[in-house]
């Protein structure tokens, strides 16, 4: 994805991106387990080149490019909505 705010905006433009597991919000447990069968949603956004990140333990991430936004704490969370805003 690639944003180009226009001459008008005077570098005041932000974006907010937002992920919803409409699936995981219709269950009735408040926090539900992580189900092997389906993947884990994670939410992220880069310039130049797609993000990835490797979940190495609680609060532990190799996020690249390091300066790639990730929404971990949804993750971690087992979030149904997750956002980012830059």
């Amino acid at each position: 994805m690639t944003v180009s705010p226009a001459a008008a905006c005077n570098s005041s433009t932000y974006l907010l991106v937002e992920l919803w597991d409409l699936g995981q919000l219709m269950l009735s447990s408040p926090v539900p387990a992580k189900s092997s069968h389906r993947a884990d949603s994670l939410l992220g956004m880069a310039q130049g080149m797609a993000p990835s990140a490797l979940y190495k333990g609680p609060g532990s991430w190799d996020i690249q490019p390091p300066q790639a936004l990730f929404d971990t704490d949804g993750y971690e969370l087992t979030s149904h909505y997750m956002s980012i805003q830059a």
